[in-house]
């Protein structure tokens, strides 16, 4: 049911004239028209998609409802009891998994973004490409095809991350 929300919205603003959502000006647009935020928190939320969706190769209009369907906007929120946390409600695998390509993230809205960014991107990726499977497997951590695949990989990545630590 989040998944089709998030794509009904998704697609209602791209109706409305926010399909070039490529710079920080109509992603705040984007984000001004879903709720009415401080204009300082805003640009630094609008700044950090544009940034991390250019990193990962997102749509940054689909971060922009992924992070308002999720958090509504709000940083360091705790949701589904203490096992998925922040502004794109990552749990601890993905925390765990993007750690070494969020290490240049200076504050936390840009750390919770690029974290959900990261997992959102290795999801589609996993996928095969589609967004919408890397959605159901962003919110449900499954994707039927290539479930097995994700955790080999999960795990390999840790395990090179753990060996580069000592």
């Amino acid at each position: 049911m989040k998944i089709k929300f998030t794509l009904l919205i998704c697609t209602l603003l791209l109706i409305q004239g926010f399909a070039r959502a490529d710079n920080t000006d109509n992603i705040t647009s984007a984000i001004q028209k879903l709720k009415k935020l401080p204009a300082d928190y805003t640009y630094q939320l609008a700044n950090s998609i544009r940034v991390y969706a250019d990193r990962y190769n997102l749509p940054p209009l689909l971060i922009v409802m992924i992070v308002f369907k999720e958090s509504s906007f709000r940083v360091g929120v705790v949701g589904d009891h203490g096992r998925s946390t922040g502004l794109m409600q990552t749990g601890r695998l993905a925390k765990r998994f993007c750690r070494s390509d969020c290490k240049t993230a200076t504050s936390q809205v840009d750390r919770e973004i690029c974290e959900g960014s990261c997992w959102f991107a290795h999801a589609r990726n996993v996928c095969k490409g589609s967004i919408r499977a890397g959605l159901t497997m962003y919110a449900s951590g499954r994707c039927r095809a290539a479930t097995r695949r994700t955790y080999w990989l999960v795990k390999q990545r840790l395990k090179l991350w753990e060996g580069l630590r000592r």
